[in-house]
Parts: structure tokens; sequence; C-alpha cells
């Protein structure tokens, strides 16, 4: 990657010269500036899927995106905001604990029934989540004993963007999907 952005407050002198400068984004606060950034683009908002946190929350149409989704692994299907927006890496690993499924099945080798667990947990636990704290199970907990059955939580890098997922083998059985994890 080439180029920088800085913050700055409005008006605060800027920390580079202004001939670098690329781009500017300002708010009535702050001022985002690139420099030195050589291609920029803009891209429309991508349509979101249903948020999780809505009061009207469509689980439906939720269960509709997921399954669409077939031939990818579940826990990249969950961080794909365009299916569901709102869940990020913390609650994929703690939905898919709590619903003891592997994170690497495919979603085809999931059934309805099973996929709408996972959903209505993952919709609980970013509830609660944003009213207080709740406790982790796996998530960050790599290599240490899982609070359920003492077998060591897994993790590794997984999807486009390796991002990390945790996982309790033991409480979280390797589907036939996922056996080469």
């Amino acid at each position: 990657m080439n180029g920088s952005w800085h913050i700055y407050r409005v008006g605060e002198r800027w920390r580079r010269p202004r001939v670098d400068m690329r781009l500017v984004i300002e708010t009535s606060d702050f001022v985002a500036v690139g420099f030195n950034v050589p291609v920029a683009e803009f891209e429309g908002a991508p349509e979101l899927g249903p948020d999780l946190l809505s009061a009207d929350f469509d689980a439906a149409e939720a269960l509709r995106r997921v399954k669409e989704r077939g031939d990818e692994e579940i826990a990249n299907v969950l961080l794909n905001q365009r299916v569901m927006a709102g869940i990020g890496n913390i609650w994929k690993s703690e939905a898919l604990f709590r619903s003891g499924i592997d994170p690497f099945a495919r979603v085809r080798d999931l059934d309805d029934a099973t996929l709408a667990r996972i959903i209505a947990n993952a919709k609980k636990l970013l509830r609660a989540s944003a009213n207080g704290r709740v406790d982790r199970m796996v998530y960050s907990r790599g290599g240490q004993p899982c609070r359920k059955c003492g077998t060591r939580i897994g993790h590794r890098a997984q999807g486009p963007d390796a991002r990390l997922t945790y996982w309790c083998p033991k409480c979280q059985p390797t589907s036939a999907s996922s056996s080469s994890r």
C-alpha cells in the first residue's frame, strides 16, 4: 500500500505538505487527509443484509441469504454484512460455539433448523453485548481449556481476510465437509 491517511481536528495544522495531499474528507469536527495516495475510489454503499439488532429483524430473509452461499464455510458467511448486518469476528466464533457448529462446515451441509439456531444465537449474543458484558467462551482463548469441556480451544486464520476463528474441537465436532481443517 502506498500513501497514508492522517486525521486532524478542523483547523489543525497538517504534518505533511499540502502538495502531498491527494484526497480530503471532512466533517464538522474532523478532517481525514490522504497523502500520496495513488488511487482512491468511492463506491456506493453495499446493500446490507437484515440487521441483527433491528427491532424488525427478518430472520427468514437472513436464512435465505445464508443458504444462497452453500459452498462457503459458515464462519465466513456470518461475517458477510450483505448476508446479515452486525455480526463481527467475536460473535461469529461465539455464536458457532453456542450452536455446537464447526466453523469450517459448508453452509450446504447444515440444515435449515441448524442455520436458524445459529442466526438466533448470533442475535441473542449481539443483543446481550449491546446491553452489557457477555462472557466469551472461545474468542481469544486459543490454546486454553474450553470452559465447557476442558478441551484445548483451537484457533486459526480463516477466509479471504485471514480473520482468526476460535472453536472447541469437542463441543463443535468436525463436519464431513471440513475434515481437512
